[in-house]
């Protein structure tokens, strides 16, 4: 949606010098038929990024879904849900839907109604830009979550693979101290025979 307000923002830009140039009384009937043609087209490039800009088939920009959630934490709460707005880039919502160049004074008119629809897509642009700012911040928080998890999880399997060594140590130690008392209760026997005979 971002990107899209930004193009809508430089069409509606380029209305507003189209305005400026058609509030010169030195053009000719002709010349502002051209600039009329060109600001006609523009309009129409701006209803058809509102109308066809979707993620997931969801309409981003013609007004139809003004916000949605996103899950963005590891629980299921609603703390864990950022609410994305989205700005409405339609002509009527912009108050551009019929911009005049044929004289000086629509020209004039014009540059006040596209002056209106440049700080309304600037204001949106504010808001995605703050809605990505938390979304990027809770990526970070996210990303600092999951290293604190995986280290506690190496933490833990550390603890028992000390634990089992040790065991294991304990373990073979009491082994071999049973097989050296074997081997010396077995000498003992060899010793007492061999003084009998």
């Amino acid at each position: 949606a971002d990107g899209a307000n930004s193009e809508a923002g430089n069409l509606i830009s380029r209305m507003r010098e189209i305005a400026v140039q058609g509030s010169s009384a030195t053009l000719t009937t002709a010349q502002r038929t051209n600039l009329q043609t060109e600001l006609d087209e523009l309009l129409t490039e701006v209803s058809r990024i509102a109308a066809n800009t979707e993620f997931n088939d969801t309409k981003l920009t013609d007004g139809t879904n003004g916000s949605i959630s996103v899950q963005v934490g590891p629980n299921g709460t609603t703390k864990d849900l950022v609410s994305m707005s989205f700005g409405d880039l339609s002509l009527g919502t912009l108050g551009i839907t019929s911009i005049s160049v044929a004289s000086t004074a629509s020209s004039s008119a014009a540059i006040t109604t596209v002056d209106t629809a440049i700080n309304t897509v600037n204001s949106y642009a504010a808001q995605y830009g703050a809605t990505q700012n938390r979304l990027d911040s809770n990526i970070s928080n996210l990303e600092n979550y999951n290293s604190n998890v995986q280290s506690a999880h190496s933490n833990i399997m550390d603890a028992d693979y000390a634990y089992e060594t040790a065991q294991y140590s304990k373990y073979q130690t009491q082994q071999q101290a049973a097989i050296a008392v074997l081997a010396q209760a077995n000498l003992n026997r060899q010793s007492i025979l061999k003084l009998l005979q």
